[in-house]
């Protein structure tokens, strides 16, 4: 999971710099967790409060809504 948490960090960064591109596609091995990297940073992308690390709040109506997909 360390992997993930560094991917998640930069493609956050990326967020932060104004870099993000219109779609990402999450490859690897099966196993690796992509999908739960791809929907962490949707949900924090969506978050109304999100903070400055990238963390969703949880709370908010669109963290809620991810919680129930």
């Amino acid at each position: 999971m360390i992997e993930q948490t560094k991917l998640f960090q930069q493609l956050w960064q990326t967020k932060s710099d104004g870099r993000l591109p219109h779609a990402l596609l999450f490859l690897g091995p099966k196993g690796t967790h992509k999908a739960k990297c791809a929907l962490a940073f949707s949900r924090a992308l969506l978050c109304e409060t999100t903070s400055v690390t990238g963390e969703s709040c949880g709370i908010c109506q669109s963290c809620r809504l991810a919680v129930n997909r």
